[in-house]
């Protein structure tokens, strides 16, 4: 059983690996090896605590790993390197999707995840703590409580687009940009946006090894 169990996860550490060179990414060394243990940790608190309904949570993971990490590439081109760190605010972030796997893939970043649930946030803080991450801060609480202002604020399949702009409106650095994972295409949601916010584009994301395909709707204020 042992041997099965290490030879799946050295298989899933593959799929993992050739996700990330799908998407045309240069992660930091060992950041592959550190998502697996993000992802490995998150298995340990499922069967523990049941963090989600996922019928197959360990597959479910790492699509939601590699899911995450098809942000990078606008991330690269928004924030060179070249450019100050930018302030990223994980709204709705559950169990650290897609804010953890963003900050290992970039760890230049700094984020603020936000989650009203007790045990994610806790799960998050134990995965910062493991994973060594210093510049993540998990939050329990709903996003309406926070302060201070992000860069980029981004939410995972979290709410309408109306309704997230609403909630982080006055969270939003000047310039700054709202990123909203989508599974299908927002059409009525984008006939409907607050006045003052321009939509720049909306992505469509293969997500690699799985057939799915997401949308990354990207706004800002109207006059940035």
């Amino acid at each position: 059983m042992a041997r099965e169990i290490m030879a799946r996860e050295m298989t899933d550490l593959e799929t993992l690996q050739n996700g990330i060179a799908e998407l045309g990414l240069r992660l930091p060394g060992g950041a592959a090896e550190k998502l697996m243990a993000y992802r490995a940790l998150f298995l340990e608190w499922h069967h523990a605590h049941k963090l989600t309904s996922a019928k197959h949570p360990a597959e479910t993971m790492l699509r939601n790993l590699l899911d995450a990490l098809t942000v990078v590439p606008w991330l690269d081109r928004a924030f060179p390197e070249t450019a100050a760190p930018p302030t990223l605010l994980d709204a709705g972030s559950g169990v650290g999707l897609p804010g953890i796997p963003l900050a290992l893939a970039r760890p230049r970043l700094r984020v603020v995840t936000v989650d009203a649930g007790r045990k994610n946030v806790a799960f998050q803080q134990q995965a910062v703590s493991e994973l060594e991450l210093p510049k993540v801060s998990p939050r329990h609480g709903r996003v309406e409580s926070l302060t201070g202002r992000h860069d980029i604020i981004i939410a995972r399949y979290f709410c309408d687009l109306g309704n997230f702009i609403e909630l982080t409106r006055r969270l939003i650095a000047p310039g700054g940009f709202w990123l909203a994972m989508k599974e299908g295409y927002p059409e009525t949601e984008l006939a409907t946006l607050p006045a003052g916010i321009r939509l720049l584009d909306v992505e469509t994301r293969a997500i690699p090894g799985w057939p799915e395909t997401r949308h990354l709707v990207i706004l800002t204020n109207g006059d940035a």
